[in-house]
């Protein structure tokens, strides 16, 4: 209405877009509840405060993300990770969905996050079961191994394969620099 008396008042006509009237869009059905809950007490200043309490609550969230992380998971240049599953039980389950989700993103390159029930329940199979047998989400494997659980990139997602000639060399291949060096049976022991 500011905007509209304004250009009314240097000689300018508003324009109307019709997006603005148009109930497809989030916005105008937004603007079109704002009456009613004003009227049950949240005012643009108090939803303002709760969403910035929202944002603090996120931010602490996430640094108990990252505490449990810390405390569950080892993660590997080469680009996987073991889940270690004696301090994941004994996580909250909000913070366990979270771990598996932040695995999900790290390990199989996702940009979004897995759906929340799949989450939950991978987290819960993982946490429950002494019997894991192992399951996929979110482009990555997660397999039981020496006592823990390796969460790997599926193979279709873990892009070309590299060829690598005898001898030393480095190379950058999938956001990881790998080192290449030639062994012989023995060194190995495998003779």
């Amino acid at each position: 209405e500011r905007l509209r008396a304004t250009l009314e008042k240097v000689g300018i006509t508003p324009i109307e877009d019709p997006s603005n009237v148009d109930r497809r869009y989030a916005r105008v059905r937004m603007r079109e509840l704002l009456p009613q809950l004003a009227n049950k007490g949240f005012t643009p200043a108090r939803l303002a405060a709760l969403i910035n309490q929202f944002g603090r609550l996120r931010s602490e969230l996430d640094q108990l993300t990252q505490i449990s992380l810390s405390r569950c998971c080892t993660f590997y240049p080469e680009g996987y990770a073991e889940l270690d599953t004696e301090p994941f039980k004994r996580l909250p389950s909000l913070l366990a969905e979270r771990v598996v989700g932040t695995l999900t993103t790290a390990i199989g390159a996702n940009p979004y996050l897995p759906k929340r029930p799949k989450l939950l329940r991978l987290a819960g199979r993982i946490s429950g079961t002494a019997d894991f047998r192992g399951a996929t989400l979110g482009n990555c494997r997660f397999l039981p191994w020496r006592g823990k659980i390796l969460v790997c990139r599926e193979p279709r997602f873990a892009g070309e394969r590299l060829t690598v000639d005898p001898g030393v060399r480095e190379t950058w291949f999938g956001g990881y620099r790998w080192h290449f060096e030639q062994r012989s049976q023995f060194e190995d022991g495998l003779a």
